[in-house]
Formats: C-alpha cells, sequence, structure tokens
C-alpha cells in the first residue's frame, strides 16, 4: 500500500496483523542470519508462496548486495563458483548463491558494515517478490507504524501515493498544501533541496515532516508545467477529515472519499442525509488517490449503497475463504439514486474492493482507469534486529470472484485525465453519464 499520509497517519493498511514476536536468529550466528530469517518468513506466511521465483529473489539479493557495496556485477558474479567452503547450518538450498556473495564480499571487503549488507540484502528479497503490496520497514518505520493515531497531526496535510515510483501528492482542502499552492497530482520531486529519487515513501515523510508553525522547502513537478515548481509551506496542526461533499448543479451529489478509517462510515452517512434532504438525485462517488484503509470502514460504507450481498472475499494460500458482508440499511440503495465511481491508478486496497462490490451488484458504473490491484490482507513480520517485513497472507476477490490483485478494477467507462489536468476530464463524464439518466427538467 504504498500510500503514506504526510500528516503522518501511521498505518492505513486493512488486515494488518502483527506477529506476535520475533523469531530467535537462525543458526548462523553473523548478520547474514537475518537474510535466512527473512526467507523462512517468506516461505511460511506469504500467500503466493509456492509460486515465488527463488532465483529471481536471489538475483534480486545480490543485485542489492552489489549496488551497496557500489560493485559491478561483471566479474563478480562470475567468480562465484569459485567460492569454497563448508555452507552453515540455516542457509536454505534456494538461496546458496546469496551465502556465496555474502562470503565473497566478506573477503573482498574487510572493513564491510554486514549488518547494512543484511538490511540490504532483505529489502532485495522483498523486492524480488514482485508485489507491490509487501515491503521491508527498518525498525524506525516499524515502530511508527505501530503508533496509534490521534484526531489531529502535524504536517503540511497532503496525503502521498506512488506511482511508478513517482511519489504523488493530494493535498486535503484548506490544508497548509492546499493553501500553499500544491496541487492534486503534483509529484515531489525534492524537500529542503535533497532530491528523493532514490528515497521509499517512508523516508520522503521522514523527510517532510516537522513541528506545526515550522516550515519545508519542496519541489514539484507538474504535468502542465514544463519546469518543476517550488513551495515554502508552513506545517500545521490539521484535523484529518477522510470525506468531503458538494452538491453539483443539476442535484447531483459528489462525495470524495481519501481514505478509510474508523469515522469514515459516520462521515459518509451524515454527508448522504444532507444530500438526500437537498434532494439530490444522483450520486458521484470518487475513490481516485484513495489508498484503502480499514477494510471493515469500506464495508460499512457499502452498507450505505447496498443493503444485502457480499462486499468481498479473501483467500489463503491454503484456499480458505472468508467472506465479509454487507450489513448495512442501505441508505440509498435503491436504483432511484444513480451512482458513478471514480477511480485510478493509484485507487488501492479497500477501495478497490468498495468499487468492486459496487459494480459487481450493478449498483454504480465505474469510471476513470484501471486501479492499483493492490488489494490483499496484509500482517507484519518482525525480525530479529528490529525490523519487519509486510507481507500478503490473503487475496482478495470481488463478490463475483475476480481477483482484484489481478490487473485490479476495470472500470466500466475509460477516462484517462486526472484532477491535475487543466480540466477534470473522468469527473466530466461522470456528471455527464449520470445528468443523461436523470429527467430533462427537474
Amino acid at each position: 500500500m504504498a500510500q503514506v499520509v504526510l500528516v503522518f497517519l501511521a498505518v492505513a493498511g486493512v488486515l494488518m496483523t502483527q506477529a506476535a514476536c520475533s523469531r530467535p536468529m537462525p543458526e548462523t550466528a553473523g548478520e547474514e542470519g537475518l537474510i535466512w530469517e527473512a526467507w523462512d518468513i517468506i516461505n511460511e506466511s506469504y500467500v503466493d508462496a509456492e509460486s515465488v521465483d527463488s532465483e529471481a529473489v536471489s538475483e534480486s539479493i545480490i543485485a542489492a548486495m552489489l549496488a551497496h557495496v557500489e560493485e559491478p556485477a561483471y566479474p563478480f558474479l562470475t567468480e562465484l563458483d569459485a567460492t569454497r567452503g563448508r555452507v552453515p547450518g540455516g542457509v536454505p538450498a534456494e538461496l546458496l548463491n546469496v551465502w556465496k556473495a555474502w562470503e565473497s564480499l566478506q573477503l573482498k571487503y574487510p572493513d564491510l558494515d554486514e549488518h547494512a549488507l543484511a538490511v540490504a540484502s532483505v529489502s532485495g528479497m522483498v523486492a524480488g517478490l514482485g508485489d507491490t503490496s509487501t515491503r521491508y520497514l527498518t525498525p524506525e518505520a516499524y515502530d511508527r507504524a505501530q503508533e496509534e493515531t490521534d484526531d489531529a497531526y502535524e504536517g503540511i496535510g497532503a496525503f502521498v501515493n506512488v506511482v511508478d515510483g513517482q511519489i504523488i501528492l493530494s493535498p486535503m482542502r484548506g490544508g497548509p498544501a492546499d493553501v500553499g499552492g500544491i496541487r492534486e497530482g503534483d509529484v515531489l520531486v525534492e524537500v529542503e533541496g535533497r532530491s528523493l529519487e532514490d528515497l521509499s515513501a517512508d523516508e520522503a515523510v521522514a523527510l517532510v515532516r516537522g513541528p506545526a508553525r515550522s516550515k519545508v522547502h519542496l519541489k514539484v513537478a507538474r504535468p502542465d508545467e514544463e519546469r518543476p515548481l517550488e513551495f515554502d509551506i508552513t506545517r500545521g496542526t490539521i484535523d484529518v477529515p477522510t470525506v468531503d461533499v458538494q452538491l453539483l448543479p443539476g442535484a447531483i451529489g459528489y462525495i470524495y472519499v481519501s481514505e478509510f478509517s474508523d469515522t469514515t462510515p459516520t462521515e459518509v452517512l451524515d454527508l448522504v442525509e444532507r444530500l438526500k434532504a437537498a434532494d439530490m438525485l444522483a450520486l458521484i462517488l470518487d475513490l481516485r488517490f484513495n489508498p484503502g484503509g480499514q477494510v471493515d470502514s469500506a464495508r460499512r460504507v457499502a452498507g450505505e449503497f447496498l443493503s444485502t450481498g457480499t462486499f468481498m472475499y479473501e483467500l489463503d494460500s491454503l484456499g480458505n475463504r472468508t467472506d465479509h458482508m454487507i450489513e448495512g440499511e442501505g441508505t440509498i440503495a435503491g436504483d432511484d439514486v444513480p451512482m458513478a465511481i471514480l477511480v485510478e491508478g493509484s485507487t488501492a486496497d479497500a477501495s478497490e474492493a468498495l468499487a468492486g462490490a459496487l459494480q459487481d451488484a450493478d449498483r454504480a458504473k465505474v469510471i476513470g482507469t484501471e486501479t492499483k490491484g493492490e488489494a490483499a490482507g496484509l500482517s507484519y513480520f518482525p525480525l530479529g534486529d528490529g525490523s519487519a517485513m509486510q507481507l500478503a497472507v490473503t487475496r482478495w476477490h470481488t463478490p463475483n470472484g475476480r481477483l482484484i490483485s489481478d490487473g485490479g478494477i476495470t472500470p466500466d467507462i475509460q477516462v484517462p485525465s486526472l484532477p491535475s489536468s487543466p480540466s477534470d476530464a473522468q469527473l466530466i463524464q461522470a456528471y455527464d453519464y449520470l445528468n443523461e439518466l436523470l429527467p430533462l427538467f427537474r
């Protein structure tokens, strides 16, 4: 899930359970034991463990090792077979070449920081899975992920999505980023003069975070601007609503959900009731740039638009199925209030599940571009040094059986334009679609 909140919401993931405790290190007493420990966890707990390409993972680990020490792949990789010595217990047979690379680098660089090399290796292992829902967390990042969130946060008031390696900003309306000139879809490229090219979203957040009333200098790339733009944003203490609303001309309601938190269902219910009182005849539900959040929150929101049925179901590595059922009153469940849902490439997780449920039930037309395909039950697995891996332990399916992680949710109406464009073609398409369904005179 690759989204992090710049107001420092610590956990936006869903179904994230924490392993009870760290495991003992394997027989190998050195820092390399962290690698074998991580591999054991993946084999035991990762939902797609049986389909993991161990050779590709080994290559990814070794590539990360070489990048860490700035060692060229050639001739190093051709010399691995010359490595001799007893293979210690605890080294998985699938990662024999990783152990050889470790031994070779130790000999070549006697002063090598072995723990840093182990950390780079585990990061490479996670990357080698080819699963965007998995990630490696440093001890510091893992501690932040476990923190309880409050109703207010200090920051610039923007959400972050990672799309194709770029850090995309989505400012909260009225927040410091919004007031300071940041726009939806801006790509964050520098913080205080430091490039973010090789940083993760967590690391970028660490640079942006800071106390209220302090300033942070940002450089962003904007799709319709030839040159990067620079902003000095004054951080603030921010209340974080997750829902916004408008009543558009022609009695068409518009609700934007930025993520699914504990308060989101209540917020949605309140705003739907307000729109009904204003004689709303149709509704646009905007889930663009929504990274997901709490799956139970999204399920409860679905209960405002569907009165019964399956919200989604998940399967684990053994094929065990868990159904999530809709248990709402269906505030606007009837077809007399037609709906459209807006999605795009960073719509993920619980927001994909909601879009899929309403689409399968023929309750709403989905408009936009394919969603991220990152819908899974996630768990944290602590490692022996205090770091952790976040792994998918289940895969989510729509009520009709579509595997969401297999290409995401495909819109009924494809519209590629994003809100950062001069005109919001996706919103216009949704409006026009609903407008044609309504009486001409109203």
